[in-house]
């Protein structure tokens, strides 16, 4: 089994090889990444209020 840290380098040594328009395209995917989260975070947290809303009307 391996340790974080060894996947981690194992991930460090394969992106040593590549060149820099690869690392810029990785860049890239990983900041798509961050703000798709970021926004489906967001979608989730408006759906739970809005669900909140519609309990709290059912209840009136």
């Amino acid at each position: 089994m391996t340790t974080e840290m060894e996947k981690d380098e194992d991930i460090l040594d394969k992106l040593a090889i590549l060149d820099d328009e690869s690392k810029d395209l990785l860049r890239y995917v990983e900041e798509v990444n961050i703000s798709f989260n970021n926004s489906s975070v967001r979608i989730e947290k408006t759906f739970l209020l809005y669900k909140e809303i519609l309990e709290y009307l059912k209840s009136k």
